[in-house]
């Protein structure tokens, strides 16, 4: 007696794997839908297999060791992402454990604001890109008002720059933020701005969100990998 075929439409087993792929998109969950129903498949072969022509053993005998390769396989992956985030637990506490180095020391991170208290100068460092020929350094309060502004050096690299916090009357200015800005002008008279770094004391470390974190004197959380260099 022939039997009729098992499509998609019949057997329940089939249509849960096409769903599985659909829906969740998810590699891992495929694996572990895919092991029960290649059993309800190899059942339901079973049920319905020709009396007078049943399964050739060496047929069920590749059948059954392909179920045990899905199940290894998802035993893997499973073990895998297991493995993964064991390795990024230790990444992280490794880079914390490198981080309480830095406090206490200045780090020099990229940015434009920086804070002038009542004694001593203020650091910051530039990028000069290749083919410069003018540098102007402006310097503003707050509020936009600029303070004052000079020239630069034009040689191609990272330039640093120590400021007396004073104005151009040569009086010093007011504690607080200031910003800097510093436009290079190349050989066609294009100015563009360049990158400007700054320098702040390392007062605590942390970890957010999985990623390690610094925390400066003027209140700015930088990641740790955006730390240039410390002193």
């Amino acid at each position: 007696m022939a039997l009729d075929s098992i499509s998609s439409a019949t057997n329940p087993a089939t249509s849960t794997i096409a769903k599985s792929t659909d829906e969740t998109g998810s590699t891992k969950s495929n694996l572990g839908l895919d092991e029960a129903t290649f059993l309800k498949l190899l059942v339901t072969q079973l049920k319905n297999q020709d009396p007078t022509n049943p399964t050739d053993p060496s047929a069920w005998t590749q059948q059954v060791a392909s179920l045990s390769q899905v199940e290894q396989q998802t035993n893997t992956n499973t073990k895998l992402d297991k493995l993964i985030g064991l390795q990024s637990g230790t990444t992280v506490s490794a880079q914390l454990s490198s981080a309480v180095n830095y406090i206490g020391k200045t780090a020099q991170v990229e940015g434009d604001t920086f804070v002038v208290s009542s004694t001593g100068d203020v650091k910051f460092s530039y990028d000069v890109p290749a083919g410069t020929s003018n540098t102007l350094i402006s310097i503003s309060d707050d509020a936009g008002n600029l303070i004052g502004s000079f020239a630069g050096k034009n040689a191609e690299g990272k330039q640093n720059v120590i400021w007396d916090a004073k104005n151009a009357s040569g009086n010093r200015v007011d504690n607080g933020n200031y910003k800097i800005v510093v436009a290079v002008v190349d050989g066609d008279s294009n100015s563009t701005a360049a990158t400007t770094y700054i320098y702040d004391k390392v007062m605590s470390v942390g970890i957010d969100g999985g990623k390690t974190n610094v925390v400066l004197d003027q209140g700015q959380i930088v990641p740790l990998e955006d730390i240039v260099s410390v002193q």
